[in-house]
C-alpha cells in the first residue's frame, strides 16, 4: 500500500527546510525573500542553492539542476528512496502489502513479468532508455526477462489477477500500476529462481520505485556462482551496464543501504571470495562503501572499494567506456610470479582429431577447435595429472571459465589454480596457430567438430555422381514426402546461402498440404548453427541484428503472419543482401540528438510459408521463388501411404536412421565452401524476353545453376585465378548443372508467369476436371456445366473461404462465368472456356536444350 498523502503532508509540516539543510552543513544567507548557499551535491564555488522558507522548497541553479521539497532533498543527500526517506524523516506508514509468498502470488508475478517483457520488446523508447544508460548487449533484456510497464497489464488481467496483484503492490489501492512509465528489472530469489520483487526505474525521470514492502530478491544471481571475485554496485543500472559490457560477475545493492541480508547470504553460499566495491563517486556512496565493507569481511569476504572518474558506473558505460577501461580502474597491482617457469607447450595431434599439449607434466587433451567464430575459443579441455583427471567444455577466452576450470582441478588433481590459470593462458596462444594454419588450409567451415570418420563420410556424399537422386531420397526417408522439382529447389535454395547472391524462398499452398513441414525438413538438414528460425518479426527487428549474425545463414519465418509488420526489410534483404538503417538518438551527456547508423549483411535465405500469394504485394513476391505443394489426390494418397509406413518395420528403422541422415548432410554443409561460380556456358544461355518480370527471374535461373555447381563442387576441379594482388577460387558450371537447373527453372520459376496464384489455379484445374466428368455423364457440352459453391467444395475440399474468395478472382479474371448468385440466389458458376490439358497456363520456355548445345560444341570441337 502506498503511503497516504495526508500522512506525507503531516511529515513535511513537521520540518522546517531551512533548518533541516543547515543542521546537514549548508550554509544558507538570506537574499531577498529566499536563502541561498553553496550546493552540496557538486562543486560549488558561487552560491548556487536557493532555498524558498515560504514554499519549503529547494533548487540548485548550478550544474546538478536539482530541486523539490525536503523528501527529494534526503533521498538526494542520503542516496535512498522514498520510503526509506519517509522513514529518517519521522513517518509513518499504514499497514503495507506483503511480499507475494504463496504459489498463487508468485505465479501472478510471474505473469506480470511476462507482460512486461513482451511490452518492452515493442517500445522502442524503453529500448532506447536502456542503451542511454549503456545497456546496449542485444541478449540483456531476453536473459533478465526485462520489461517496460506502459499500463496495458490491467487489461489482460481476470478479476483474481488484480486480486493478487494488488495484494502485493504490482497494483495500487485505486487499481492502476505502481510502476507505470518504468523499464522493470525482475528480481530473483537465488535458491528457487522465482521472480519475488520488481524494481522500475522511469524513462522520463530519475524515479526508481520498488514494490511495497520488504527488499526481496536479487539482480543477477547468477553473477555470484561459480566466481572467486564479484563487482557490488550501488544501483541496478550500474549492474545492467557493467554486464552489458562483457562484466557478468557483478551484482548491485539497492541503494546505499540496500546491501540486504538476503545478498550478503548469497554471497557466502556461492563461495565468493573478494569483492569489489563500486558504489557512486560522492559522499554518501564513500561512507556506504567504507559500512558495506566492514560487514562483508565479517562475512569472510575480502572487500575494496574502486572509484570511477564520474558519478557511477552506467554513466562511465554510456559515455563511451569499454570493457578494458573499467577492467583497467579495477585491476589490482600485480600479484608476484609463480616460481613455476613458463615455457610453451608441446604439442601433438592424435589420429582421432584431438590435439595433446603438455606442460610440467600436465597433460591437455583437446578437441572440437574451430576454424571459425574468432572471437570465441570454445572446446573441450581434458586435463590428465597421473591417474586424475578433469573434464570440461569452456571458451578459453572468458576469463571467468578459466577461472572455474582451475578451481574445479585443483580439487580434482591436486594442481594449484595459478598453475592451471598459467598453463590455459599458454595454451591459447598454440591454439589460435593451430586454428588460423586450419584456415590457411581452408579447413571447413564449421562451429561442430568433425571426426575424420564423419568428414570422410560426408566427402562421399558429396562426391556421389547419384547426389541429386540421394538428396530426395533422404528427405522422404526422413518422413518427407514431396514432389522432386519443389524439394529440389528449396534444398538447393539452402545451399545458395553460401553465395553473394542466394535465392529467397516463399512457400504457398493451404493449410495441412505440407508448406510447414517442406520448412521443417529443409531446416534439418541445415546446420543448427546456420539457421535463424523465428516466429514473428517486428518491423525494425532486423535492422538492429548484429552486423554479421545473418551471414551465410538460412532465416526461416513460420507463417506469413509473423512476416507482416516486416515486409520492406525482408524485401530489401532478399534483394540487396544488405540493411541500413540511420536512427535518431538523444545522446545520454549532452542531451542532443544525433544520427547512429546500423547495418546488418548477408548473403542469407530467407524461407516464409503462407497460405496465399496475395498475402504479399507484387514487389516483394517477385524477389522470392514461389513453391507450391501437390495438392492432388494422388499426392495425399501418397501421404496417407507414407504415414502408414512409418509405423511398419521399416518405418521404424527410417526415424531411427533419421537423425543419422540429418547429420550427414549437416556435415556435408559445412564442407561446402563459399566458392565464387564461373560459368564458361553463359554466352549460350537464353532466358525469354517478353516481359518485363524476365529481368529479375533470369537472376534466380542463374542462381539455381550456380547452386548446383556449388553442390558440386567436390565433383570437380577447384581452380585459382590471381590478378593484380587479387586472388579467387572458384568452381566451373558443367552442361549437367544448366541442364537441372533448366529442369527446375520450367517447373518452378514458369509459375511466376501464370496470372493466377497457384492455389486458385489448383482450385480452377479442380473445377476443369469436375465439368468434363459431368458433362461426359450428361452428354453435353462442358460449358454447359454449372457449378455451385457447394459442388466446389465437395469435389476440392476447401474451405468455404476459400472457395468464396478463389471464386471471386477467378470471374474477375474471367476464367469462370457467375451465372447466378444475386438478391440471396444461390452462387453458381460456369467455365469461361474449356482446353484441353490446361492450355491457359503459362509454361517457361525459349531456355537453352542442352543436349542440343552438346551436339553444337562437339560438332566445333571436330572442325577446329
Amino acid at each position: 500500500m502506498l503511503i497516504d498523502k495526508a500522512e506525507i503532508e503531516r511529515v513535511k509540516r513537521s520540518h522546517d527546510l531551512a533548518a533541516f539543510i543547515r543542521a546537514r552543513g549548508v550554509t544558507l544567507t538570506k537574499k531577498g525573500k529566499q536563502l541561498v548557499g553553496l550546493c552540496m551535491f557538486h562543486d560549488d564555488h558561487e552560491p548556487s542553492f536557493i532555498v524558498d522558507p515560504v514554499k519549503q522548497l529547494w533548487n540548485c541553479l548550478g550544474a546538478c539542476h536539482e530541486g523539490g521539497d525536503i523528501y527529494r532533498f534526503v533521498m538526494r543527500a542520503d542516496g535512498v528512496d522514498f520510503r526509506e526517506a519517509h522513514r529518517r524523516l519521522g513517518g509513518t506508514e499504514a499497514e503495507a502489502q506483503t511480499a507475494p509468498t504463496s504459489d498463487d502470488e508468485l505465479d501472478w508475478l510471474e505473469r506480470a513479468t511476462a507482460h512486461y517483457h513482451r511490452r518492452l520488446l515493442e517500445t522502442p523508447t524503453a529500448q532506447d532508455y536502456l542503451r542511454s544508460r549503456g545497456i546496449s548487449a542485444p541478449e540483456f533484456a531476453q536473459t533478465f526477462r526485462i520489461g517496460y510497464a506502459d499500463g496495458t497489464l490491467i487489461e489482460k488481467l481476470p478479476a483474481e489477477g488484480k486480486q493478487a496483484l494488488r495484494r502485493i503492490g504490482v497494483l495500487t489501492g485505486s487499481g492502476k500500476e505502481l510502476l507505470r512509465g518504468c523499464v522493470i528489472f525482475p528480481l530473483i530469489a537465488a535458491e528457487s529462481g522465482r521472480v519475488v520483487n520488481l524494481y522500475g526505474r522511469s524513462i522520463e525521470g530519475r524515479q526508481h520505485l520498488y514494490l511495497t514492502g520488504e527488499r526481496r530478491g536479487i539482480f543477477n544471481p547468477q553473477g555470484a556462482k561459480h566466481a572467486e571475485e564479484v563487482i557490488i554496485t550501488e544501483s541496478v543500472i550500474d549492474a545492467a551496464a557493467l554486464w552489458s559490457v562483457g562484466l557478468r560477475a557483478v551484482l548491485p545493492t539497492y541503494g546505499t543501504t540496500g546491501l540486504t541480508d538476503e545478498i550478503v547470504a548469497h554471497l557466502a553460499r556461492c563461495r565468493v571470495r573478494r569483492a569489489v566495491l563500486l558504489m557512486d563517486a560522492d559522499e554518501a556512496g564513500r561512507t556506504a562503501a567504507g559500512e558495506m565493507k566492514a560487514r562483508l569481511e565479517r562475512a569472510n569476504i575480502t572487500t575494496r572499494a574502486v572509484e570511477l572518474p564520474v558519478k557511477d558506473a552506467a554513466e562511465f558505460i554510456a559515455a563511451g567506456g569499454t570493457l578494458e577501461d573499467v577492467r583497467s580502474r579495477l585491476a589490482e597491482p600485480p600479484a608476484a610470479t609463480t616460481s613455476e617457469p613458463q615455457t610453451a607447450p608441446q604439442v601433438e595431434m592424435t589420429s582421432d582429431g584431438a590435439l595433446i599439449l603438455t606442460l610440467h607434466g600436465r597433460e591437455y587433451r583437446v578437441r572440437g577447435l574451430s576454424p571459425v567464430g574468432l572471437e570465441r575459443l570454445k572446446v573441450n579441455v581434458r586435463l590428465t595429472v597421473g591417474s586424475s583427471f578433469h573434464l570440461d567444455t569452456l571458451d578459453l577466452y572468458q576469463a571467468r571459465a578459466r577461472a572455474l576450470f582451475a578451481q574445479t582441478a585443483q580439487k580434482l588433481c591436486h594442481v594449484s589454480e595459478q598453475s592451471i590459470n598459467a598453463d590455459l593462458l599458454s595454451m591459447i596462444e598454440r591454439l589460435e596457430a593451430v586454428r588460423l594454419e586450419m584456415r590457411s588450409k581452408g579447413a571447413e567451415d564449421t562451429d561442430a567438430p568433425m571426426t575424420p570418420d564423419d568428414r570422410a563420410a560426408a566427402l562421399r556424399y558429396l562426391r556421389d555422381p547419384n547426389l541429386i537422386t540421394r538428396i530426395c531420397e533422404d528427405f522422404r526417408r526422413c518422413g518427407f514426402v514431396g514432389e522432386r522439382a519443389t524439394v529440389l529447389t528449396a534444398y538447393l535454395a539452402a545451399v545458395s546461402r553460401k553465395l553473394a547472391e542466394p535465392l529467397a524462398i516463399l512457400i504457398v499452398a493451404r493449410s495441412g498440404a505440407g508448406k510447414s513441414a517442406l520448412q521443417d525438413a529443409l531446416c534439418a538438414f541445415v546446420p543448427p548453427e546456420e539457421v535463424v528460425r523465428v516466429t514473428r518479426l517486428t518491423g525494425q527487428a532486423l535492422f538492429y541484428k548484429d552486423p554479421n549474425s545473418l551471414r551465410h545463414k538460412v532465416l526461416a519465418i513460420a507463417e506469413d503472419e509473423g512476416a507482416q509488420a516486416a515486409v520492406y526489410s525482408l524485401r530489401t534483404l532478399a534483394s540487396d543482401q544488405r540493411l541500413s538503417i540511420a536512427a535518431t538518438r538523444t545522446d545520454p551527456q549532452t542531451g542532443k540528438l544525433h544520427t547512429e547508423h546500423y547495418e546488418v549483411f548477408g548473403p542469407v535465405v530467407i524461407v516464409i510459408t503462407t497460405t496465399s500469394a496475395e498475402a504479399f504485394d507484387e514487389e516483394t513476391r517477385s524477389r522470392f521463388v514461389q513453391l507450391t505443394m501437390d495438392e492432388s489426390r494422388e499426392q495425399t494418397r501418397l501421404i496417407l501411404e507414407q504415414q502408414r509406413r512409418r509405423h511398419s518395420l521399416a518405418g521404424v528403422m527410417e526415424r531411427a536412421t533419421s537423425e543419422q541422415v540429418q547429420r550427414l548432410h549437416h556435415d556435408a554443409h559445412r564442407l561446402l565452401r563459399p566458392l565464387e561460380v564461373v560459368n564458361p556456358y553463359v554466352e549460350y544461355l537464353t532466358y525469354p524476353t517478353d516481359r518485363l518480370v524476365h529481368r529479375r527471374e533470369q537472376k534466380k535461373y542463374l542462381a539455381l545453376i550456380d547452386s548446383i555447381a556449388l553442390l558440386r563442387q567436390y565433383q570437380r576441379e577447384t581452380k585459382r585465378m590471381a590478378e593484380d594482388g587479387a586472388e579467387v577460387e572458384y568452381v566451373e558450371v558443367t552442361l549437367d548443372d544448366i541442364a537441372l537447373a533448366g529442369e527446375l527453372a520450367r517447373e518452378i520459376l514458369g509459375r511466376s508467369l501464370d496470372e493466377l496464384a497457384a492455389p486458385v489455379r489448383g482450385m480452377y484445374r479442380e473445377m476443369q476436371r469436375l465439368c468434363k466428368e459431368r458433362a461426359d455423364a450428361l452428354g453435353c457440352a462442358v460449358g454447359e456445366v454449372q457449378l455451385s459453391r457447394r459442388d466446389i467444395r465437395e469435389a476440392t475440399g476447401w474451405s468455404d473461404w476459400q472457395v468464396r474468395a478463389y471464386c471471386q478472382q477467378l470471374v474477375d479474371m474471367e476464367y469462370l462465368y457467375l451465372t447466378s448468385g444475386a438478391n440471396g440466389k444461390r452462387f453458381v458458376y460456369e467455365l469461361a472456356w474449356y482446353g484441353e490439358d490446361d492450355e491457359d497456363a503459362p509454361t517457361l520456355g525459349g531456355l537453352v536444350d542442352t543436349e542440343e548445345l552438346k551436339q553444337r560444341l562437339k560438332e566445333r570441337a571436330a572442325t577446329a
